[in-house]
């Protein structure tokens, strides 16, 4: 979704599936935190 985005494809909610968002979610967040943790100085803190 987001390679499209970038792309300037436009995409409604009505064509994502809510499992499908919630992975999506899901694997945001996961990206999210592994870019936190990774981050110089970093001590498991949110």
């Amino acid at each position: 979704m987001r390679a499209a985005l970038k792309l300037g494809i436009r995409i409604s909610l009505e064509e994502i599936r809510a499992d499908e968002f919630m992975a999506m979610q899901i694997l945001e967040e996961e990206r999210d935190r592994h870019e936190r943790e990774q981050t110089p100085g970093h001590h498991g803190q949110q």
